[in-house]
């Protein structure tokens, strides 16, 4: 816009009158370096004009961020609200779902032996397991009696919320995660990670920080993570961090097709989180409230593919900011395919369909085709 500023003075200023041009001679000639800091002066005076209008005075509640006025006006340019912090160590949630995972017990261990305020993180789980299925809890608490050679103590367990399911009833990660949602207590943080998931020393005060990096109290971090192996490295020398870019149409396993994310791309030397648009199941960190006023769809049993999309639609159309973590605080352990343990209970290819339908009905998706009857329920679930 600058460059395009100075240009048209410059023509207008430029104009031939009598064979000669006006501004041309001695002292008053106008040059377009003339032109270029009368359009400097011009746009500094009407940002600062815009700039008075440019953030909301006040948020609802007094500052607290539960009773955040999302359907407020703002006057003036839309700008995110300036985040809501306090000096003191807030409380951290972190909601994880397992399904048969031995390695969810470390992922508890790790949150809490790395943080460096334990009293104030606090665990929902959702543990689905079969009668001989390691406990996650069990396990977690016996990992600390190894440590401290103490049968009797298992600290920070009143901080862990379990709610434990039969495996053979699971309906996929989309359920299982509406359900952690519900553990949700009044924390201010809120913390999504896999059950199979590594921290850095410190991850809970490093975490906070990158957050108020965004500027936006509205800030979601989220990206997929890097695998274990690269657990504390400079990736590349260069702070290299995964971003997403890209999405691609999944396979439901018939005809329709539904978009999902595609695998990450790279980002380095960053300064601070990269606004993004696209969201990752494995990692997302933020205010509370947006879990609470964005709740995952319980209406999508055994979703897989459509998931991460889906959920970032409706972050965005709610006022949320996504943005990429410009640093890696959190690891990922990965396996590799064919040794998860999976599951097939019946047969649901009914749910799988009606279900990855309603992910394109939210993105009015032109290559699926919509009943009529699904439609008017999608409009009043809606």
């Amino acid at each position: 816009l600058f460059p395009f500023v100075s240009s048209v003075i410059y023509d207008i200023m430029e104009v031939q009158v009598s064979g000669t041009f006006v501004f041309k001679r001695g002292f008053l000639r106008f040059s377009r370096l003339r032109a270029l800091l009368l359009a400097f002066a011009l746009m500094e005076c009407a940002e600062r004009s815009v700039g008075q209008n440019q953030r909301p005075g006040s948020v609802d509640g007094h500052g607290h961020s539960y009773d955040l006025d999302l359907d407020a006006e703002t006057p003036g340019p839309w700008y995110p609200y300036p985040p809501i912090v306090s000096d003191e160590p807030p409380t951290i949630f972190i909601g994880t779902s397992a399904y048969r995972d031995e390695r969810c017990a470390k992922t508890l261990f790790d949150a809490f032996t790395k943080a460096q305020y334990p009293e104030k993180v606090y665990i929902g789980l959702v543990d689905q397991t079969g009668e001989y299925d390691v406990d996650c809890v069990e396990l977690y608490c016996t990992m600390w009696s190894e440590q401290l050679q103490d049968d009797s103590h298992c600290p920070y367990r009143s901080h862990i919320t379990q709610l434990k399911l039969d495996y053979t009833k699971a309906a996929g990660p989309v359920k299982a995660r509406y359900l952690q949602q519900t553990l949700i207590n009044n924390e201010e943080y809120c913390l999504q990670v896999d059950a199979h998931s590594m921290f850095v020393e410190d991850w809970d005060v490093k975490m906070v920080e990158m957050w108020k990096l965004a500027n936006n109290e509205m800030a979601v971090l989220s990206s997929y993570i890097g695998n274990i192996s690269g657990y504390g490295v400079n990736m590349q020398g260069r702070n290299e961090v995964p971003t997403l870019c890209n999405l691609e149409w999944g396979h439901t396993g018939g005809s329709l097709k539904v978009p999902r994310n595609s695998i990450a791309a790279a980002a380095w030397a960053l300064p601070r989180p990269k606004l993004s648009t696209l969201w990752g199941a494995g990692l997302s960190f933020s205010k509370c409230h947006a879990e609470l006023n964005v709740p995952y769809d319980r209406y999508l049993p055994h979703v897989f593919d459509g998931e991460e999309f889906s959920r970032a639609l409706r972050l965005f159309t709610h006022g949320y900011d996504v943005y990429a973590p410009h640093r890696n605080y959190i690891y990922h352990h990965y396996m590799p395919r064919g040794q998860h343990r999976t599951q097939w209970n019946g047969d649901r290819n009914y749910e799988v369909t009606t279900a990855h339908k309603r992910v394109g009905e939210k993105v009015e998706d032109p290559k699926a085709h919509f009943s009529e009857q699904l439609k008017r329920s999608y409009t009043r679930l809606r």
